[in-house]
């Protein structure tokens, strides 16, 4: 994924959809969608107030629908608080076609600064 945008607390990506990161039904496999939902979350908590580098604690992943191969996704996370030891992100992954939501989902972090 490709990072697209990037400001306090907030983290956009976007990627196309290979058939690397499918399942044997040819759409977005679960395990990539966690990964990326775990990956530009960390980001946007990097990207806060704390700057901080930290472990994931809790991971959430909504599968509301399907990316084809081919098919361009967009990533937006943003990290909703970071205390001093704990920072809370919500992902939205979304097909850039037709700006439908596909997946969501939500990471927990313990802070390591």
């Amino acid at each position: 994924a490709e990072v697209v945008a990037l400001s306090a607390n907030k983290c956009s990506c976007e990627m196309t959809v290979a058939e690397e990161h499918t399942n044997k039904n040819g759409t977005l496999h679960g395990g990539m969608t966690s990964t990326l939902v775990d990956t530009v979350s960390s980001i946007a908590i990097m990207a806060s107030e704390q700057s901080a580098v930290g472990v994931t604690t809790d991971l959430s992943v909504s599968f509301l629908r399907a990316a084809k191969v081919g098919e361009r996704i967009r990533i937006d996370a943003e990290c909703l608080k970071a205390g001093k030891t704990l920072a809370f992100a919500d992902v939205t992954i979304r097909r850039c076609s037709d700006n439908v939501v596909i997946s969501t989902g939500k990471q927990t972090q313990l802070l390591t600064l």
